[in-house]
């Protein structure tokens, strides 16, 4: 794990192994980083984020889903 000089990191935030935070970013209280993340803007608290550059998880996930169906369609052609 490596934080950046200045980050602002609230209270009760987790960050798992292998995240990068930048310089002078704020992570809200509460806020989950799942591994190999990588944080280059504030986060808000109380959400689980995932990915490089982090976004809620539930985002990254969707983004993820859209990806295997379109390479799955590309293979049928």
């Amino acid at each position: 794990m490596g934080v950046g000089g200045k980050a602002i990191l609230e209270d009760g935030v987790v960050l798992y192994g292998q995240v990068g935070v930048a310089h002078g970013v704020r992570i809200g209280a509460g806020a989950v980083v799942s591994a190999k993340s990588g944080v280059s803007k504030d986060l808000e608290g109380g959400k689980t984020y995932f990915g490089a550059p982090a976004e809620e998880i539930r985002v990254k996930q969707r983004e993820m889903a859209t990806l295997r169906m379109l390479s799955r369609s590309n293979k049928k052609d």
